[in-house]
């Protein structure tokens, strides 16, 4: 049992059961460990968690030619990985949604890369983070609302389609769908646990959000 075998299997236990799931001793026990051999080797939960965090973001460094060119489509680009990472790993946002996230090496790559294109594109560096930031708040911030609409739909039993379907019919017993059309002009969701729902609202703000950001004036 190495300490990749003890962060793989940490990693798919929390894909499977939440972050929450994870601990030193849950650990030993899928892998069959003894509970002091695990903390010898990783040494805390904190550490662990920061190891997991650098297993899924963790890639081979990518040769800057071969990104998309322009800064506006290269921003996207790097949002659209993060977003990736976060349908696959739904924990990982609750881990990286934080101002003390794990300051792991694939966390500071990620982050350069983003910042380098805001500073490609004309902005100094300090302009260039705080605009990183704000567009990692709405990565984050939509992956928050994915994972929070697919707990709802395990706590409650009832789907994102079912659950918006019963407010239109609510909103035309009580007279609010004339009050707000909007409503009537959004009748159905397109996937049953939202996913598809939020991806979508994901991808249509991204470009936008992101030409928001690289505009030279400062509000």
């Amino acid at each position: 049992m190495t300490v990749d075998d003890l962060v793989e299997a940490a990693v798919a236990l929390a894909d499977r059961q939440g972050i929450e799931s994870v601990t030193l001793r849950s650990v030993a026990r899928h892998t069959g460990a003894s509970p002091v051999r695990v903390e010898r080797l990783i040494g805390s939960r904190d550490r662990l968690v920061a190891a997991m965090t650098q297993h899924v973001l963790s890639r081979p460094r990518r040769d800057p030619s071969a990104m998309a060119p322009g800064s506006a489509a290269r921003i996207v680009a790097l949002a659209q990985s993060e977003w990736r990472r976060y349908e696959r790993h739904p924990w990982l946002v609750s881990v990286l949604a934080s101002s003390r996230p794990p300051v792991e090496p694939a966390v500071l790559e990620h982050a350069g890369d983003v910042i380098d294109a805001f500073v490609r594109h004309g902005l100094d560096p300090a302009d260039a983070f705080d605009r990183y930031i704000a567009l990692s708040a709405y990565v984050q911030g939509m992956a928050r609302l994915l994972t929070s609409e697919q707990h709802e739909t395990r706590a409650h039993g009832v789907t994102y389609a079912a659950w918006w379907a019963a407010q239109h019919r609510r909103a035309e017993r009580t007279g609010r769908d004339r009050r707000h059309p909007w409503i009537a002009q959004n009748t159905t969701a397109s996937g049953a646990d939202g996913h598809d729902d939020v991806a979508r609202w994901f991808a249509a703000g991204l470009p936008r959000v992101v030409d928001g950001l690289l505009a030279r004036s400062t509000p």
